[in-house]
């Protein structure tokens, strides 16, 4: 079976950002912004980008309308639309050569 993927390019609201459940919001008071190592902030915020990859778009959107693709979630906070489209152009395509080391294919 070929698998079929629904990607998600963006910045922070396609990895989720502001997607979490009422008791993590009840929890810090409707401010989910975390500032990491700040006085008064928790030093990681991984347990909020569980719940923001696990509730993204990407992720609902394969969840409830399209069971048969799988999500592919390439948001990441602050890096803008822009950004996320210009990586596009560091996943040339590769093949492998005599030597068996990766070269980048010709143009």
């Amino acid at each position: 079976m070929r698998l079929k993927y629904i990607v998600g390019l963006g910045c922070s609201w396609t990895q989720g950002e502001g997607a979490y459940p009422q008791e993590v919001v009840d929890a810090h008071n409707g401010k989910t912004q975390i500032r990491c190592g700040q006085p008064g902030q928790p030093d990681s915020d991984y347990y909020l980008r569980v719940h923001e990859l696990e509730n993204s778009w990407v992720n609902q959107l394969t969840k409830y309308h399209f069971p048969e693709y799988k999500s592919l979630n390439l948001g990441v906070k602050g890096i803008g639309n822009h950004a996320a489209v210009n990586q596009l152009n560091i996943s040339e395509e590769r093949r492998v050569g005599k030597e068996g080391q990766p070269r980048c294919r010709s143009r």
